[in-house]
């Protein structure tokens, strides 16, 4: 069964609203931690400039890929499996504790201005 988030889907206007700010130049996105998928197949195709890459953990990627089969669109790329906590040094014992991300930050940002 292919998942689904009820957050994701509410949020998901709110977060274009800020990301039409920043997204402006054509580019590459990486999206870390995309979940379902819900996100990436709702916003890839309003920044068609954008290059966008979903990631999400190995054993979440079937949902994700499941959403991303269903909604095709040019400038979206095949999900990347990665373990985002091996690479922020939390396995390491490098760090305790991550606050922030990268929807929220670019969220506050557009608050701060």
């Amino acid at each position: 069964m292919k998942p689904f988030s009820q957050a994701a889907e509410n949020n998901k206007g709110p977060i274009l609203d800020v990301l039409r700010d920043y997204l402006t130049a054509p580019g590459d996105l990486l999206e870390i931690g995309a979940g379902t998928g819900q996100h990436a197949v709702w916003l890839a195709p309003h920044f068609p400039q954008v290059l966008w890459t979903p990631t999400e953990l190995p054993e979440n990627l079937d949902g994700l890929s499941q959403w991303l089969a269903d909604a095709p669109s040019d400038n979206l790329a095949e999900p990347l499996a990665l373990e985002a906590l091996l690479y922020l040094g939390l396995e390491a014992g490098l760090a305790g504790a991550i606050i922030g991300g990268l929807l929220a930050g670019l969220s506050r940002l557009r608050n701060t201005r």
